[in-house]
């Protein structure tokens, strides 16, 4: 079951660090595609079907 960060964290504790689940989904994803760190990391950023998966905000 996922928590609700916002119960979590505060402001002043800081960004609250990806999911494991996220992160472990990228891994295979980053596999999948055979791309590098860095690919992988822009395709987190701006590919709307990495988004969807990994439940980010679609913008």
């Amino acid at each position: 079951m996922r928590m609700n960060h916002l119960l979590i964290y505060s402001l002043e504790r800081g960004q609250p660090a990806a999911s494991p689940w996220q992160l472990a989904l990228v891994t295979v994803m980053q596999y999948m595609e055979g791309l590098s760190d860095r690919q992988a990391a822009e395709a987190v950023r701006s590919r709307i079907d990495w988004k969807y998966v990994l439940e980010l905000l679609l913008t």
